[in-house]
This record gives C-alpha cells, sequence and structure tokens, in this order.
C-alpha cells in the first residue's frame, strides 16, 4: 500500500479549488488544516480567514482524509461540475 503524503493530499486540494473556485478568490477557497498530528479540508468563509470544517470537525490521518478528498472530488464529477476544469 503505498504511503500518502503531503503531496498527495495537495493535488487533490487543487482538483477541489479547480472546481469549485476557478477564480482563484480567497474567501470560498479551500484548504488542508493540520493538526493533533492529523489532517482536515476546510473552506475559508472570510476575509479575516475564518474556515468552516468541510469533512468532518476532526483531524484524520492523511490516507483517511485523502479517501475523503477523493470521495468528494468524485461527487463534484457525478454533480456536473468537472466542466470547470
Amino acid at each position: 500500500m503505498e504511503r500518502i503524503t503531503e503531496k498527495h493530499l495537495n493535488n487533490e486540494l487543487k482538483l477541489i479549488n479547480e472546481k469549485l473556485n476557478p477564480a482563484g478568490n480567497l474567501v470560498g477557497s479551500f484548504e488542508l488544516s493540520g493538526a493533533y498530528g492529523g489532517w482536515s479540508l476546510v473552506q475559508i468563509v472570510n476575509e479575516g480567514r475564518g474556515t468552516r470544517s468541510v469533512l468532518g470537525d476532526y483531524h484524520r490521518p492523511k490516507r483517511e482524509l485523502f479517501e475523503q478528498m477523493r470521495a468528494f472530488n468524485a461527487g463534484l464529477m457525478e454533480a456536473g461540475l468537472w466542466f470547470r476544469l
């Protein structure tokens, strides 16, 4: 089983931002949050860089977050948001 690195998470993050924030605005963009030895996907909600948790309110291992982000991306494609690429 391949080790999941920050690079893997950043690649998935890039795909999410390309689909949901193609203009590259600060508000509405997605970021990775690292804390407590784990990772979380968050969305910036205001100019002060306030965030909201996207996939649950806890930090998890990289592999778990990677799989959730891949599923999130697959859902976006099913919803027809792939055309923004």
